[in-house]
């Protein structure tokens, strides 16, 4: 189902005859079964499976309306009642139950408005659409008349629906329709709908509005329905039921007559006051005399006559007194007009009569911004307090309440043109009761006058509240909160004089709309900077103060405040909890974290130790989390702190960094609210688990450590191995690399042991720690050992190690130690005690008759006992054992290994056994006592046979044995194998064995591996192989393999035997193979044992006795027979050319017969149908075997028969297919003979696509023809012209080869045995194999021309396509030949037209036609001209590239000089239409325009008629034209020249051609004809208003001016005219001047000082002043010369002395005589080295006037790039135009502080503001723009090294702060080119110390460096006697410790002359205990503090250790350690046994 076209397909199982099918009997339904049966349609008669049928437009809008039918796949189905549909036999269908749509597609047409019908005379508006539509907004449906006026339809007009929704009509209210006469007109209109006012039921917008449609004129004649008389307020009223024109009142015809005398009064001296268009309603002023009379007249007066029109010109029907007076009584009220004053609120309201005062209602009142429905609206609540009486004048007073809602409301009573009102029924009531009318939205009134709000808004009060973080103003009145300036709100502690005072910034957040109270959130900076300031912490320190214009109000008055500053009305203290806001950082090189709050806190109230650190945002199973100890805050009170963490918990975070923020996405911050408090002293709110990942929870950066680990301590176990490092914290157990440390006996390593890497296991320590143990691995261990000089106690002990060592949990590598430097001396070695111990039994290797036992430490060799070792068979007492008897011993050169040599008594003995020492498994040590005894003599412990231990590697006797030769029998399969020892037979493998045809196997070799065979021996030394059947066939078909001794060799493997010691044999390799010695070849003949025969697959299947040689077969030979003796049976003997399979050799194979013997054989009705009658027989040269030995024949009189027959089953197949698209032939060839009587033609078709869907076309072949006429395998379909036609329409099918296939059943094709065919169904059809396209071009067979609808019809022999329709090809003339004709008057011209490029094609139900619409000029064209107007003048020529058919190929062409008579040609007879027309008066030309060419010969001027009314009657002006001339010149347009007579009568007349709107011209249809003789069709238009009108106007010219300097501040401007012109109408404020001649030029001017004292003349001065004289300066060129200098001027800037106003336009000048040129920069130099800054101009300058603080450099071109403005120079005048400018050093810094501002040319560029020089006269000097800076002419890098000046040192924070003479690259800074002495020259005894490292502080440019020193740095300083004062403190640097910005290197400070500090802090911090460790094994104590310390002040007598309970002292313990951070104590014995006595100290947490 197609919804957008309109289009239901569907596909039967038959063939439909389509002509009989009944649409009526189709229901389109959904699931529901709510549907629309059709009620018909239009379809193709061409019988087919498809039907399609495009649905009429009532059923599609039907199924349109209907909200869930056929909106989608799923709601649509379909049911057929039955006999719907027929097929082509006559068989018709039974009922179709609802069948779902395969496939749908959606409406996507947009609708369109067909038609229309306007109706004015019963208001009316009809809407015809293209389909069913809804009108969402009927606003949306403008009309509009010729002129542009538009009129909205209101929401309250009443709709109605027809024709399904496809129709509309629009019933307009009386008070619209009066609307719409007196706004748009009473002529046709056209029609405008907004988007999405109307759509259709798929929600699509209108998308085409036709100007179709039909007009009917007001007709109605108006009545006069009410009138009121107020003879005291001299007013008449009239109500008429439709508006009327009030210009054709005849005043002096309107009578009153009194129903009590009869008397009647015509009024005099009257005027109309004021027309109400809405209600129709004309007020009319009386004179006094009126008045009077009227009163005489009685209140019973009624109107009795009045002349009137309305605006169609229909007269007032004649007044009925009686029924005009008892309608009048129910007239209620009218408002004619009212005035609104916003500045005090007042609202007058004036009536057509009294109102009833006490009926007042003002809720009855709204206010509007303007008409309509969507405008801004506002209903009054003020209370009425009525005057004393009745009036017709209303005063309300609005009240404030009401005023500020107003002036809330945007554009709202803002002005005249935004404040209109309606009023309801219940808003008031005359005196006799009557209600006023309601007035709907689109009729508001307009106000007559209004007064705007003038009033400046004032403060009042305010209020704060804290926790809500909110200030409320509330003003006088409504303020508008969009002009609000916060610059101008601050907040004081003081009324006035204040000493705290906070001004706010920009980002307040504004909370209430337009009101007099305004309310807004604090930004949070704002109300941080509050708190921080301790301001407004009550009403007594809160004042706010507002400068003028903070804000203003909804007229734009500004906020005036009176008085300083406003106290605190209302205050609410903070009662807000603080919030967290972010995790910002966890530094762990600062050892801090950073977090922020949503406002400040006092730091002073910080506990760290509520501080959680987690993995996880909430706590699921296995989160990680760590709570710190403590730390303490590092920054100000803030929204930001900075905590610093405790060394102890930094190493807790780094153990779980593994798991633990090892990323931002696993770092999570919790704590509870005792965390801080903000500066109120409410705690922040706690932090707990969140439900979701909250980013602000999680860290947003993490610091990694960047500073290395050091080693501390280390000690060595020589019992155990093992190695203790101490480090300074944790570091990563798994990251150390043992490799990389050296053990030394001294500290400059004369003798060392490099550790090797140690396995997993050796680690000890398994978790990152700050002490990690492990062991050696053996090797270094006995290294370490065997090294006498070597690690035997504490002073011959030294450790080094590199960076790599080991790295802390952010791989840093350790700080290295290296020899003399800092190797580190171990603290504990423990002596090695151990005996030792046998490793490994290693090796028992019998073929050389060795043993090697490996033992822990080096052996003594010479003291072997032999009988103390034994071999045992296992490790048992049971075992058998084989003891040594003598032997030699040797040592390995590390001494641990010892190598036994056996004698050849144990040797034999070990071979002989059979149970001891034949595998590694019976192979096990046993030691006695005393055996073997290490170097330092501890015995190595016996080793009984329990614990024997077996041999890790064994040797066995390994001589293998070897094949010397073989013999090879082919005939009997027999291999003999002789090797040089004996062998098990039982070990034989055949498959070890291959056969090959050379000495080695390479490409192009044969050779093959036995799988098995039967081997027998003799003697045990050779082996007979028989070979199996397989293996034999094998070698007889690897041809040429063992066929001669020259072609037979053998290789083989290690497993063919093995000797009776299991060694296998020696192999032999395939590159070196053994060559047979005895060959015996075969000389058997082969045998035929069976055969099959497969009819079906067309093959027989051999067997043979032994493999053949199949290439040897010769098919020719055999004979195919049906009975054993061949003289009575039928046969057929083969003719060959058949395959093979296999085609070489073997003992069977299948021959595949060929076609021709297949299809033979299978003609012989009784040969081979079955097994009875399939026999073969054969000669002997019929095959051979591979030694060519000739098979045993078959002979023909004994045939042998078939053991198994196959008959033919085989369905045929379509092989392949090709399409001749040039002749139309489909070629079919199938994959055997086909029965050509079973060929069904019409199941054949032709599709696009190898997979048909819905979408895709298929073409069946439904009126072609078949040949040949009797079976075969090729057969041709002659396509019908029909069929082809179809198929070169289509555009996606047999394009070409790739969209071309074919589909069928299976039942379409029958072979001979009655096998259907193999079916290519419409999902997998087949591909064309061979395709031709169409080539031939296709032919023009005939042509229509139809002048009537201006169409142009070609048929063709094939489709085309029109896509390539090329309009500029196709030539119409009026003659067959080019060349000019002669005929009996004389030659004919040729006449020709080219079709014009956007000539439209029309829809076509023929394949072979175009039509084409001829555009409007084409067809203007041919009547202009006058040709094609019969058979005879109507020629068609086709120019090349015209057209081309659907494959491609180009329309044939016509030439012009044979051009196409057309075949059909209809005459024009549509009558032509009047459509518009313009008047220039200023010319006379009248032109007349219609919708056709007309002939200008028949104009008849005398039917022109000019009137001032869009209608003739004897009430109108009118002229009609009495002479004038046409323009001969066939077209649309018709131009008549006014003759001078009638333009003069016409002018005469002061109503008639004034202007546009007294402007009508009428016609008649004799006017005149068009072309063809068909007059004017009057009846559409008969006359038009000249829209297009120009009055008489010849206005004056300006012809040049002059400019030119009077005075230094005065100048002039000469202005010369064609004309004198009227100086009183001269405006000078407008006069611009240009540098360019055109009133857009880039560059202008006004003149703001103009003046002028000429009189009346064509030459006028203007002067003007210095001011304008100074802004010209500013605007070069303007004024520069005569070509830049050009003036212009305003609207009506003068006018002639008849008021004519010159035409505006750009004047150029005669002559400009006026300097305005300024100084200007063009060159200057900037030397950085000689610190100048040079400045070169275009003109003398006074170096005086020099401003250097205007002077800005930059550094690019880049307005947003660096920059810096000076501050202050030296100004040195060099010449007249040259200046020096010496900069200053605080500017030089700062530039150079600028890493990108210049540094080179390229980023030196110059902006200038104005008026930096002045030159000699006065002129200030041009500016350079930032966003157009100067680039430097010259550039001078700076070249001067810097100095350090001075250094301060706090020794409390570590912080050095270096001084330069100039600005200085931070980032360069090298602290290890830095150090400190203890002198000023370094002598003798001086210390000194080169830093490290360093935390870099500063890290911008700045002539100061600030850095932290590194900790280790920092105690070494302390621990070394100097900088302990200003005195001893020294600083050396190196020159390239840092570099200034121009990478010049530092003037040195050498340590013969190091800089004494300036300011020097001391530490005054005192150090305090960061941990301690207790060896209870050694008695130490080991103190680690913070710093370094002075040992010789510790008092070891105020130490105790305690378990918490109980403490001891120690008392006479001794430190043993220098000054360092870790102090060494060792106890004595007496305080460390008091420690074990106590006890204390029993485990590390006690």
């Amino acid at each position: 189902l197609d919804m957008n076209m309109g289009i239901l397909q569907l596909v039967f199982s038959k063939v439909l005859e389509v002509s009989v099918t009944n649409v009526t009997l189709f229901t389109i339904q959904n699931a529901l079964a709510t549907g629309v049966q059709l009620s018909g349609g239009s379809f193709s008669l061409l019988n087919s499976h498809n039907f399609s049928i495009i649905l009429s437009s009532p059923d599609l809008n039907r199924i349109k309306t209907i909200d869930s039918l056929a909106i989608d796949i799923a709601s649509s189905y379909i049911t057929l009642q039955q006999n719907s549909v027929t097929d082509t036999r006559g068989l018709s269908n039974l009922v179709i139950s609802p069948l779902q749509a395969s496939s749908y597609f959606a409406d996507m047409t947009p609708p369109s408005l067909t038609n229309f019908t306007y109706d004015l005379n019963q208001g009316l508006l009809l809407l015809t659409f293209s389909e069913a539509v809804f009108i969402n907004d009927i606003t949306s449906i403008y009309i509009r008349n010729q002129l542009g006026t538009n009129f909205s339809i209101s929401t309250s007009t009443l709709v109605e629906e027809s024709d399904f929704n496809s129709v509309h009509k629009i019933n307009f209210s009386t008070a619209e329709l009066n609307q719409i006469k007196e706004n748009v007109g009473i002529s046709p209109v056209s029609l405008n709908i907004l988007p999405g006012g109307i759509s259709d039921t798929s929600n699509l917008q209108l998308s085409f509005i036709s100007n179709s449609s039909s007009f009917t004129p007001d007709t109605t004649r108006p009545n006069l329905i009410g009138f009121r008389v107020d003879t005291v307020a001299s007013l008449l009223s009239l109500t008429f039921d439709e508006i009327i024109d009030s210009t054709t009142f005849e005043l002096d015809t309107i009578k009153l007559v009194s129903f009590i005398n009869a008397s009647e009064y015509t009024l005099v001296n009257i005027s109309i006051d004021s027309v109400n268009i809405n209600d129709a309603i004309v007020i009319i002023r009386l004179s006094e005399q009126d008045s009077s009379r009227l009163s005489l007249l009685g209140a019973d007066a009624t109107v009795s006559n009045v002349t009137v029109f309305d605006h169609a010109g229909n007269s007032l029907v004649p007044i009925d007194v009686v029924d005009l007076r008892s309608g009048n009584e129910g007239i209620g009220p009218v408002i004619v007009s009212y005035d609104l004053n916003m500045n005090n609120g007042l609202l007058v309201l004036t009536f057509t009569e009294d109102v009833d005062v006490s009926s007042v209602d003002t809720s009855g009142i709204t206010i509007h911004n303007a008409q309509g429905d969507d405008a801004i609206s506002y209903v009054l609540t003020s209370s009425f307090i009525p005057p004393p009486s009745n009036t017709s004048i209303i005063s309300i007073t609005i009240s404030q309440t009401d005023l500020d809602n107003i002036n809330a409301l945007p554009n709202l009573a803002k002005s005249k043109t935004t404040t209109y009102i309606t009023y309801s029924d219940q808003f008031a009531t005359d005196t006799d009761g009557n209600p006023t009318d309601n007035i709907p939205t689109n009729l508001a009134i307009n106000v007559e006058t209004f007064i705007t709000d003038f009033t400046n808004p004032t403060l009042v009060k305010f209020s704060l509240n804290f926790t809500a973080e909110t200030m409320t103003l509330v003003f006088s009145e409504t303020v508008d909160v969009l002009t609000v300036d916060f610059s101008k709100f601050s907040i004081q502690d003081e009324s006035t004089g204040s000493n705290i005072v906070v001004t706010l910034g920009p980002n307040q957040r504004i909370l209430t709309s337009n009101s007099p109270i305004f309310s807004f959130e604090f930004d949070q900076s704002d109300l941080d900077l509050v708190f921080l300031q301790d301001i407004c912490t009550n009403t007594g320190n809160c004042f706010l103060n507002l400068d003028d214009g903070a804000i203003r109000d909804s007229f734009s008055n500004l906020f005036t405040q009176f008085i300083s500053s406003i106290a605190l009305d209302g205050f609410v203290s903070d009662s807000k909890s603080p919030i967290f806001d972010n995790f910002i950082l966890l530094n762990f090189t600062s050892e801090t974290i950073t977090v922020s709050f949503d406002e400040a806190v006092n730091v002073d109230t910080l506990d760290p130790s509520t501080i959680v650190i987690q993995n996880s945002f909430n706590s699921i199973p296995g989160f990680i989390s760590y709570q710190l100890k403590g730390g303490f805050s590092l920054s100000p009170n803030g929204s930001e702190i900075v905590v610093s963490l405790l060394t102890s918990d930094l190493n807790e975070l780094k153990k779980r960094r593994d798991t633990l923020c090892v990323l931002i996405t696993n770092c999570f911050i919790r704590f509870s609210s005792s965390l801080v408090r903000d500066m109120n002293n409410n705690p922040v709110i706690a932090l707990g688990d969140s439900i979701l990942d909250n980013p602000k929870e999680r860290v947003d950066n993490i610091a990694d450590d960047i500073i290395p680990p050091n080693l501390d301590e280390f000690s060595l176990d020589m019992n155990q191995g093992v190695v203790n490092l101490t480090f300074n914290e944790v570091v990563k157990f798994d990251s150390l690399v043992t490799q990389l440390i050296t053990i030394q006996n001294a500290p400059y390593g004369a003798s060392s042991v490099t550790l090797s890497a140690i396995n997993p296991g050796s680690l000890i320590t398994t978790q990152i720690d700050s002490i990690i143990r492990f062991e050696v691995i053996f090797g270094d261990f006995t290294s370490l050992k065997a090294n006498t000089l070597l690690a035997n106690s504490i002073n011959d002990t030294y450790l080094t190690h590199t960076s790599g060592m080991i790295m802390d949990v952010f791989d840093n590598g350790v700080f290295p130690r290296i020899d003399v430097i800092n190797a580190l001396q171990a603290s504990v070695v423990v002596d090695d005690v151990i005996p030792p111990e046998v490793v490994q039994f290693s090796l028992l290797d019998l073929d050389l008759g060795t043993l090697e036992i490996s033992f822990t430490e080096p052996i003594d060799s010479s003291r072997v006992k032999f009988e103390g070792i034994s071999i045992l068979s296992t490790n048992s007492t049971l075992a058998t054992a084989i003891t040594f008897t003598n032997g030699s011993a040797a040592l390995s050169s590390d001494f641990f290994s010892v190598t036994l040599t056996l004698n050849s008594i144990d040797l034999i003995s070990l071979k002989l056994s059979d149970q001891v020492a034949s595998s590694k498994f019976d192979s096990y040590l046993s030691i006695s006592l005393g055996a073997f005894f290490d170097t330092t003599g501890n015995q190595l412990l016996s080793i009984d046979a329990t614990q024997a231990i077996p041999v890790q590697v064994f040797n066995p006797d390994v001589t293998r044995p070897e094949l010397t030769s073989f013999d090879f029998d082919l005939n009997t399969g027999i291999i003999a194998l002789y090797f040089n020892d004996v062998v098990q037979l039982s070990s034989i493998d055949p498959s070890s064995i291959t056969l090959q045809n050379n000495l080695t196997i390479s490409l192009g070799s044969f050779s093959t591996r036995l799988t098995g065979g039967r081997a027998t021996t003799l003697d045990n030394s050779t082996i007979l192989l028989s070979l199996i059947y397989v293996d034999l066939n094998i070698v007889k078909t690897a041809l040429p393999l063992a066929s001669s001794r020259d072609n037979t060799f053998i290789s083989i493997t290690s497993n063919l035997v093995l000797d009776l010691f299991d060694q296998p044999v020696t192999s032999i390799i395939s590159s070196n193979a053994l060559q047979v010695t005895i060959y015996t070849p075969d000389s058997v003949q082969p045998s035929l044992s069976t055969f099959r025969f497969n009819l079906d697959q067309g093959s027989i299947f051999f067997m043979f006795n032994e493999p053949v040689l199949i290439t040897s077969f010769r098919p020719e030979l055999v004979t195919i027979q049906n009975m054993k003796n061949i003289s009575s049976s039928l046969s057929h003997t083969l003719t060959g050319g058949g395959s093979n399979d296999p085609p070489t050799s073997g003992d069977t194979f299948i021959y595949t017969l060929s076609e021709t013997d297949l299809n033979i054989i299978k003609a012989i009705g009784d040969l081979a149908t079955e097994i009875n009658n399939t026999y073969i027989s054969f000669p002997s040269e019929l095959i051979t075997d591979t030694s060519g030995n000739l098979v045993n024949s078959i002979d023909p009189n004994d045939a042998l028969v078939s053991i198994l027959f196959t008959g033919d089953n085989t369905r045929p197949q379509l092989l392949s297919f090709s399409l001749d698209m040039n002749n139309g032939v489909l070629t079919l060839t199938f994959s055997e003979t086909i029965d050509n009587s079973s060929i069904i033609l019409n199941d054949f078709k032709i599709q696009g696509v190898a997979f048909l869907t819905g979408s895709d076309a298929q073409i069946p072949l439904d009126t072609s023809q078949l040949l040949p006429l009797q079976p075969d395998t090729i057969f041709s379909i002659y396509i019908s012209v029909e069929d082809l036609n179809v198929i070169k329409f289509s555009s996606n099918v047999a394009v070409d080869n790739q969209t071309t296939f074919l589909s069928f059943l299976s039942s379409s094709v029958l072979d001979l045995a009655g096998n259907a065919i193999i079916p290519y169904l419409f999902t997998e059809a087949l591909q064309v194999t061979e395709y031709i396209p169409d080539t031939t071009p296709p032919t023009l067979l005939n042509t229509t021309l139809d002048m009537n609808m201006g169409i142009l019809l070609f048929t063709f022999d094939e489709p085309i396509n029109t896509s390539t329709f090329n309009a500029s090809a196709f030539v119409v003339q009026n003659v067959n030949n080019a060349k000019s004709v002669l005929i009996t008057e004389g030659y004919v011209t040729l006449l020709s037209l080219i079709l014009s490029a956007d000539t439209t094609i029309l829809p076509s139900m023929q394949l072979t036609t175009l039509v084409l619409q001829f555009v409007p000029s084409d067809l203007d064209f041919l009547q202009a001209h006058n040709f094609s107007s019969s058979l005879d003048d109507s020629f068609i020529a086709i120019l090349p590239y015209s057209l081309s058919d659907q494959a491609g190929n180009p329309l044939f062409p016509i030439p012009d000089s044979s051009a196409l008579q057309v075949g059909l040609f209809v005459y024009d007879n549509q009558l032509p239409i009047y459509t518009n027309v313009s008047l220039d008066m200023n010319t006379g030309i009248l032109t007349l325009s219609f919708n056709e060419v007309i002939n200008p010969y028949s104009v008849l001027i005398s039917t022109i008629t000019f009137s001032n009314l869009p209608f003739l009657n004897s009430f109108v002006t009118q002229y009609t034209l009495m002479a004038a001339s046409v323009n001969r010149v066939y077209s649309n347009e018709v131009i008549i020249q006014i003759s001078n007579r009638d333009l003069n009568e016409l002018k005469i007349f002061t109503n008639l051609v004034t202007s546009s709107s007294d402007s009508y011209v009428f016609i008649q249809a004799s006017t005149a004809s068009d072309s063809n003789g068909n007059l004017i069709d009057v009846s559409v238009f008969r006359n038009h208003q000249a829209i297009d009108f120009k009055t008489d106007t010849t206005p004056p010219l300006l012809l040049g001016f002059i400019i030119e300097t009077l005075t230094l501040n005065l100048a002039r401007i000469q202005l010369s005219f064609s004309e004198t012109v009227n100086v009183s109408t001269l405006i000078i404020n407008g006069t611009t001047l240009l540098d360019q001649p055109s009133s857009s030029a880039p560059i202008n001017y006004t003149l703001k000082t103009g003046r002028t004292s000429s009189s009346d003349s064509d030459l006028i001065l203007i002067e003007f002043e210095i001011q304008d004289i100074e802004s010209l300066v500013d605007l070069p060129p303007i004024a520069s010369s005569i070509n830049s200098t050009f003036v212009t001027f305003p609207d009506r800037f003068v006018a002639d002395m008849f008021g004519n106003y010159i035409l505006v336009d750009v004047v150029s000048p005669i002559s400009v005589t006026i300097d305005v040129i300024r100084p200007r920069i063009v060159g200057y130099n900037l030397d950085l080295t000689t610190e100048s800054l040079l400045l070169t101009f275009s003109e003398t300058v006074l170096p005086t006037s020099t401003n250097t603080s205007l002077i800005t450099l930059q550094a690019s071109r880049n307005i947003t790039s660096q920059r810096y403005t000076l501050m202050q120079a030296s100004i040195l005048p060099l010449t007249d135009t040259i200046i020096e400018l010496k900069l200053s050093l605080a500017d030089l810094n700062s530039i150079k502080a600028l890493t990108y501002l210049a540094i080179s040319d390229d980023s030196t560029f110059l902006v200038l503001a104005r008026g930096v020089i002045e030159d000699s006269a006065g002129i200030l000097s041009e500016a350079i723009l930032s966003s157009n800076p100067q680039q430097v002419s010259s550039f001078v890098q700076d070249h001067v090294r810097p100095s350090l000046e001075t250094f301060d040192l706090d020794m409390n924070s570590g912080i050095i702060t270096l001084y330069f003479s100039e600005t200085v690259n931070s980032t360069s800074f090298d602290p290890t080119m830095v150090g400190l002495q203890s002198s000023e020259n370094f002598v003798p005894g001086s210390t000194s110390i080169i830093f490290s490292g360093s935390e870099l502080i500063t890290l911008t440019p700045n002539r100061f460096v600030t850095f932290r020193i590194l900790e280790e740095d920092l105690n070494e300083i302390k621990r070394l006697p100097h900088a302990t004062s200003n005195v001893d403190t020294f600083l050396i640097m190196n020159s390239i410790a840092i570099f200034d910005v121009n990478d010049n290197r530092l003037h040195p400070i050498t340590s013969v002359k190091a800089k004494q500090v300036s300011t020097y802090t001391p530490d005054t911090i005192p150090p305090h205990l960061d941990s301690f460790e207790f060896d209870l094994n050694q008695g130490t104590l080991s103190l680690y503090f913070n710093e370094t310390v002075d040992v010789s002040t510790l008092s070891v007598q105020n130490i105790a250790l305690s378990n918490m309970n109980i403490a001891q002292f120690l008392t006479s313990s001794n430190t043993v350690s220098d000054n360092s951070s870790v102090v060494v104590i060792t106890l004595s014995e007496d305080d460390l046994n008091s420690i074990k006595l106590v006890p204390i100290c029993t485990f590390s947490y006690a």
